[in-house]
């Protein structure tokens, strides 16, 4: 039987991290989007864990991770995954992103192609119209005021809609006491390359060779599925789908459902060939 991997601990710069499942499976990595933590993806964890290797991290700014010195770039936050997998000696994994987490682990995957099995992007945004990357910067420069409150209040709508299912009421209630107990610095920081990178990898798509997932809610309203079937469209080996009645936040609000189709993708992935690279 295969030696069990559980350790909660920190790498060479002070990423925080959870790695869990045998130690020779194959490795995936999850990444959380903006306000959020590693915790945001225990359902996936305790899913996948018996069969994959996986690993959760909290971004920069984020968690127990380190804040910013000053200013971010998306480089920044792909070298941190980098950095973490070189740390655990983890030679290739299956990549797995969420919102921001999804534009850092497609940038992973564009970066380091011979560390990517395959890519999943989940709710993630691109090439948006103005007017919607007007708003992410002026929601960025709130939070970064601190004054954040009303606009909290706003995305829980856009994320949760007007009367969410009550079997998700203790999902909804960690969510909002993670954006709300943020330090508005390195969020605010975050949050700021968040809003003026959803068109980083307009045109480049193109070399993303391996599998590719672009996985959003049907219901949500700023990572929409047209943006997902945009994604897949661009990519060589790229699938888009949308899940009927669900939010940005399903990974964890419907966790089932969202776990459902993971589980699918990398099950067929790890029936192809890697991503081929040089």
């Amino acid at each position: 039987m295969s030696d069990h991997i559980h350790e909660n601990g920190f790498d060479s710069i002070g990423t925080h991290y959870t790695r869990i499942g045998p130690a020779d499976a194959a490795v995936v990595v999850f990444i959380h989007g903006l306000g959020m933590n590693q915790d945001f993806w225990r359902p996936q964890m305790m899913a996948f864990a018996g069969t994959y290797q996986v690993v959760v991290y909290d971004i920069i700014g984020h968690g127990e991770s380190p804040m910013p010195e000053d200013d971010v770039a998306m480089d920044d936050m792909v070298d941190q995954l980098h950095g973490l997998l070189h740390d655990l000696g983890i030679a290739a994994a299956h990549i797995v992103g969420h919102s921001m987490g999804a534009l850092i682990a497609t940038g992973f995957a564009l970066a380091h192609p011979e560390q990517a099995h395959s890519l999943a992007a989940l709710n993630g945004v691109y090439d948006r119209p103005a007017d919607v990357r007007r708003a992410a910067e002026a929601r960025a420069a709130e939070i970064q005021s601190g004054s954040s409150s009303t606009g909290n209040e706003t995305t829980f709508q856009r994320w949760f809609g007007d009367a969410p299912h009550d079997d998700q009421a203790d999902a909804i209630a960690w969510i909002k006491s993670k954006l709300e107990d943020n330090d508005p610095t390195g969020y605010g920081l975050i949050y700021a390359l968040f809003s003026r990178s959803d068109n980083t990898y307009v045109g480049k798509l193109g070399d993303l060779t391996c599998p590719a997932l672009f996985l959003t809610g049907a219901l949500d309203p700023n990572s929409t599925p047209a943006m997902s079937q945009e994604m897949a469209a661009a990519t060589p080996n790229g699938r888009a789908i949308s899940l009927d009645g669900e939010r940005h936040m399903m990974s964890l609000v419907s966790p089932e459902r969202t776990t459902e189709v993971l589980a699918s993708f990398l099950h067929d992935t790890l029936g192809e060939r890697e991503c081929p690279h040089e």
